[in-house]
């Protein structure tokens, strides 16, 4: 959901080794493909909480930092003042959270 809505200033993209990113359907859809059977898939609530914080500042900072948004002092800063709102938000919106745990079986 965070990529949908911050597009490519979402701060995920700041990591190269993200190469493929997963929707609870398409992740259940590779999993049957490889012979699992998804029984679980949860999106926690403390994951990456930053995330949605960093990725707002990226839209805002369109100049490119050398070592990313959080190498900003302004944006640290920023951060742990709009933190709070972000995790309300969360808890309203729980597909907004960046991460997904899912638990699954091999089937034989």
């Amino acid at each position: 959901f965070g990529l949908k809505i911050f597009k490519e200033f979402w701060w995920n993209l700041e990591d190269p080794t993200h190469c493929h990113f997963f929707s609870p359907e398409s992740i259940k859809k590779c999993l049957e493909d490889n012979g699992f059977k998804c029984l679980k898939v949860v999106f926690p609530f403390w994951e990456s909480i930053t995330i949605e914080v960093n990725s707002l500042l990226r839209f805002f900072n369109r100049k490119n930092l050398k070592h990313g948004i959080m190498s900003d002092k302004i944006s640290l800063i920023i951060s742990f003042l709009l933190l709070p709102f972000f995790l309300i938000l969360r808890f309203i919106i729980p597909s907004i959270r960046p991460s997904m745990l899912v638990i699954a079986k091999k089937v034989k």
